[in-house]
């Protein structure tokens, strides 16, 4: 799994880029706080994946990451979409966003 943020080359504001990047950055550290207490939630995400973080409280963000991974899909990377709910932590809804996407899904 990798976690490092694909190359954006939208016509975005660069601070709304900061902003965004500061934002996720965040969201990867609170996903990551619960896969110390759950290490399970990593076993369906590919080794050597970029992992994608879509959060379902933060429209701009999801968007943007959404952005981010087609755009990394496109330069012919393997990329993991995960839709994450927010709570007391950070926990991993397992649906996979449709497309040349590596990894399974569980639907619940």
């Amino acid at each position: 799994m990798t976690t490092a943020s694909p190359t954006v080359t939208v016509d975005r504001d660069p601070e709304e880029i900061r902003v965004l990047d500061a934002r996720d950055t965040e969201l990867h550290i609170a996903f990551l706080q619960g896969v110390i207490d759950e290490p399970g939630q990593l076993d369906d995400i590919p080794n050597g994946a970029t992992l994608m973080l879509i959060p379902d409280h933060d429209p701009a963000l999801a968007a943007y990451n959404r952005e981010r991974g087609w755009r990394a899909l496109l330069a012919g990377d393997d990329v993991y979409f995960r839709h994450v709910r927010t709570g007391a932590r950070v926990e991993a809804d397992d649906r996979v966003v449709p497309g040349r996407v590596v990894g399974g899904s569980r639907q619940r």
